[in-house]
């Protein structure tokens, strides 16, 4: 069910599957980094209400990767609060994924977040479903 939609956004909970899809859409260049913040906490206010347990979030229309201030709020609020809300599978849909060293080791962090980057959006619900 769609849970919210916006000219930015839309987010969409799969309650039986414990599951929140969060797809941006090329509008969403249009807000402040302030804006943005607002939008990308939407995800956190869903969780809690869904008791959501893993996300998929279609970033390849997402215009902020440049942003170091919006990225370091990501990283240091809105990862914590994903961490701490419990969820456990943290899928990324882009356009193109960059082979590192890294790409061969389980991206999975102490907390037991685990994340994966997918550029085929049926990876990301067959990982998210194992």
């Amino acid at each position: 069910m769609i849970v919210h939609k916006s000219p930015y956004s839309s987010i969409t909970a799969e309650t039986e599957k414990r599951l929140l899809s969060v797809t941006w859409f090329k509008e969403s260049i249009e807000l402040d980094q302030e804006e943005m913040k607002s939008e990308i906490s939407k995800i956190l206010d869903f969780i809690k209400e869904y008791s959501i347990t893993a996300i998929i979030v279609d970033t390849r229309n997402y215009p902020f990767r440049g942003n170091d201030k919006l990225q370091s709020w990501i990283n240091h609020t809105y990862i914590p609060q994903i961490i701490d809300s419990g969820i456990v599978r943290y899928a990324i849909i882009v356009e193109s994924k960059i082979k590192t060293v890294l790409d061969d080791l389980e991206d999975l962090d102490e907390d037991g977040l685990a994340v994966e980057y997918f550029t085929d959006p049926e990876h990301a619900q067959s990982w998210i479903k194992s």
